[in-house]
């Protein structure tokens, strides 16, 4: 995820955020095809983007969810 706050940039951002996860879990032993990685940009934000403190900070952050 990402803020919304360079608009054009977000999207990239995250997606590359989120291969780079995807690179530390494969190189911490973890099987390749067990991992999608997602970038959400700025489509998904926990609070608004009007407050870098409050809003903006929150919503640049990586989530992971594990499966069984």
């Amino acid at each position: 995820h990402t803020d919304a706050y360079e608009s054009e940039y977000a999207d990239y951002l995250s997606s590359e955020r989120a291969k780079k996860i995807q690179r530390l879990l494969i190189s911490q032993g973890i099987d390749g095809d067990r991992i999608t990685a997602v970038g959400y940009g700025k489509s998904r934000p926990l609070a608004s983007n009007d407050d870098e403190n409050e809003g903006r900070e929150l919503n640049r952050r990586i989530e992971v969810r594990v499966l069984e």
